[in-house]
């Protein structure tokens, strides 16, 4: 159920391109549940920085054009290693 902030999502790394090394130490499978619209801890800030207006509109019940699906995937700005986060909403 959606509160005042809107609905949950649900954050997680399915994988790492290129180098396959993050160098702020993000690891695939980790995740994060996206209650408010802060920076979680552990997140690197550049990844948070390429994937919030993502969690922005999942939490406010939008989906993106070429998908239709309250799910998003998308990489942090890092060209050398970039981190996959697969965004879903927490159905609750």
């Amino acid at each position: 159920m959606a509160g005042p902030a809107g609905l949950p999502v649900r954050v997680e790394v399915t994988e790492i391109l290129v180098g396959g090394e993050c160098p702020v130490g993000i690891k695939p499978g980790q995740t994060w549940e996206i209650r408010d619209g802060i920076l979680p801890e552990g997140m690197c800030g550049s990844a948070w920085n390429g994937i919030q207006h993502y969690v922005f509109a999942l939490r406010a019940g939008g989906t993106m054009p070429w998908s239709g699906e309250a799910e998003i995937s998308a990489c942090c700005p890092d060209p050398s290693n970039p981190v996959v986060f697969k965004m879903t909403v927490i159905q609750e």
